[in-house]
């Protein structure tokens, strides 16, 4: 189910076909797979579902998430390197132009040819987006809304597109710049720094992963 992020692979020279991307923790890992053949790639979000995955299914993936310490700013470098037009869905109405302001900042040769913040119905946002030309579609609107989206965006949308979720990236990028502290990243302690700051992380942790886990030990013991 799961698999290495390839820069080049995912976000080649030209793009030529539709293909959508996401990334799977505790929280969303389920929701994913039972929608599993509508992405072309699903990538491990976090230490903690890539150790269990590997251990079970005797992989090396590697963990990757669509923020600043992971594979953000490769993709952005691509897209600047490729010319690719890239559009932005995600975050509160107050928080969606400051997001992209920082990202451009951070890459000014990125061609942004659309932005919606992603409290508007998915309807309304993928009308007006058959009309735009762009290659690259970030959503940023949380799991499983921005899975649903893009699955709704593939098939009503009609040119070549990639497509990719993205969590709260930019709610984070518009709160700051670098979110995650550098001994945050090095570590890999970014759910730990999500917690602090965020009541529904906790409640996430507290809830959803026991949750998991119990299935997951339920589901993988069978497979034995």
């Amino acid at each position: 189910m799961l698999s290495d992020f390839v820069l080049n692979r995912h976000v080649p020279a030209s793009v030529q076909e539709k293909q959508i991307y996401t990334f799977v923790n505790p929280t969303n890992y389920y929701f994913v797979k039972s929608k599993i053949y509508s992405f072309d790639s699903v990538f491990s979000d976090g230490f903690f579902l890539t150790n269990l995955y590997n251990r079970r299914y005797g992989k090396t993936i590697s963990r990757a998430s669509f923020d600043f310490s992971s594979i953000a700013g490769e993709v952005f470098e691509a897209c600047e390197k490729y010319a690719h037009k890239i559009a932005f869905v995600g975050a509160k109405p107050s928080e969606i132009h400051q997001a992209v302001s920082t990202i451009r900042k951070k890459h000014p040769m990125l061609d942004v040819v659309y932005v919606s913040d992603g409290y508007r119905s998915h309807a309304e946002i993928i009308n007006e987006l058959v009309k735009v030309d762009f290659n690259i579609l970030i959503v940023s609107t949380g799991s499983p809304n921005q899975e649903c989206f893009l699955m709704e965006a593939i098939s009503r949308i009609e040119h070549a597109f990639i497509g990719f979720t993205s969590g709260g990236f930019l709610t984070q990028t518009a709160m700051k710049p670098d979110y995650y502290p550098k001994i945050i990243r090095e570590y890999g302690l970014r759910w730990v720094y999500r917690a602090i700051k965020h009541s529904h992380v906790r409640q996430k942790l507290l809830i959803q992963y026991p949750k998991f886990l119990f299935q997951w030990i339920k589901d993988t013991g069978v497979e034995r």
